[in-house]
């Protein structure tokens, strides 16, 4: 008797890339489509590793949407992870991804802090609050009020 080749579904690819070190977001989010999930599995589009993921404070993140710009600006400006070379190729398709569909708040932060211009990202800085009326959010209180009001210096 012959078997018959069933494709995966998709929680199950997720449940495997998620076991195989792969941090893909969650699986209620936009861009986890079953053609991504395979991309990533078959090492088509380039995707972090947990083991490499660094986390970072943002108590104010701003909403998805700038999030899923501000994420893609910065992997377009990186083209490498610290530790790990990608091809441009599979490091391209990640971006087309998320400029298709959107990735969930707590994977995009996670991109962010691990990316290497991540220190100098504006929303991981103290005092940062997101505002409507300007897409590139400023922190609330400059360097120098933060040394004025007794924070500690950086």
């Amino acid at each position: 008797m012959k078997g018959k080749v069933v494709a995966p579904k998709k929680n199950w690819l997720h449940e495997a890339l998620l076991r195989n070190d792969m941090n893909v977001p969650s699986l209620d989010a936009p861009i986890c489509t079953k053609k991504f999930l395979v991309e990533v599995k078959s090492e088509e589009c380039f995707m972090f590793g947990v083991s490499i993921i660094k986390k970072l404070p943002c108590p104010a993140p701003p909403p998805l949407h700038s999030l899923n710009k501000l994420v893609i600006d910065q992997l377009q400006k990186a083209h490498s992870v610290p530790g790990v070379v990608p091809d441009t190729k599979s490091w391209n398709r990640l971006i087309e991804h998320l400029k298709a569909r959107k990735a969930d708040k707590d994977w995009c932060l996670e991109i962010l802090a691990t990316l290497e211009p991540a220190v100098h990202c504006h929303i991981f800085e103290r005092g940062y609050f997101y505002t409507k009326n300007d897409e590139k959010a400023k922190p609330i209180l400059s360097r120098e009020d933060l040394l004025f009001y007794g924070a500690m210096p950086e």
